[in-house]
């Protein structure tokens, strides 16, 4: 075994489907805003190493694929309000934020 191997894509993927398994037990507050203007939901996709070494879709889109975020609506939680008006899920303004680093934009 090399001593890169707990790095392949795989192995990280277990790693971080444990993490959004803790995180979504650990932050379940439910979040008080029924109306949304935008919706985060996580879907667990596969990521593909092109041969190069890049990955398909870039960063963005293996980061998405691996971590689920919704651990962001239970951390804002108490800033929203049930009588608010509709406004966007924290999680995708979030992202954008994230996105915006990544990406150096």
């Amino acid at each position: 075994m090399t001593p890169f191997a707990k790095f392949n894509i795989s192995s990280v993927s277990k790693k971080l489907n444990n993490i959004n398994v803790k995180n979504s037990a650990a932050n379940d507050k439910p979040f008080p805003c029924l109306v949304l203007l935008s919706n985060y939901r996580f879907t667990n996709r596969f990521v593909k190493i092109i041969s190069n070494g890049d990955i398909q879709g870039g960063y963005t889109k293996m980061i998405t694929s691996l971590i689920d975020f919704s651990f962001v609506r239970s951390l804002t939680a108490s800033c929203y309000s049930i009588k608010s008006p509709p406004s966007y899920d924290p999680v995708s303004i979030f992202l954008l934020e994230l996105f915006w680093y990544i990406d150096q934009h």
